[in-house]
């Protein structure tokens, strides 16, 4: 059986993302250094998740901002990943990727260490 390929749709409806990966140590007074490792300028899908899906985060993570991005790339980012996009720090929760349909979906959340 043969798989619908998404890759027209996500195209059509594609925005220019700029999406940064963050790197974070500990310096040796305990403060946390970020520096951008990587850009990447990538046409994608970005939407909020739906307050459904909200409902099965845990209580505590809800009350952050949650997005989930669409693109035909492989970002090679992975759960634990802290990126910034368009200007706002977040991290990586949940990486699909649906290769067989033409795309890669991420679910981020807003970063507490956010303070812009």
């Amino acid at each position: 059986m043969m798989l619908p390929n998404l890759r027209r749709a996500i195209l059509r409806f594609s925005q220019p993302l700029i999406v940064e990966r963050i790197s974070t140590t500990i310096d040796d007074d305990g403060k946390a250094d970020e520096e951008v490792v990587e850009v990447l300028k990538v046409k994608g899908v970005s939407s909020p998740l739906k307050p459904e899906e909200l409902q099965l985060q845990e209580e505590g993570e809800r009350w952050w901002l949650w997005r989930r991005i669409h693109t035909l790339y492989n970002l090679k980012l992975k759960v634990g990943d802290n990126i910034r996009v368009m200007g706002t720090l977040f991290r990586v929760r949940n990486v699909y990727p649906y290769n067989e349909y033409g795309f890669y979906r991420y679910d981020i959340q807003q970063n507490y260490r956010d303070e812009e």
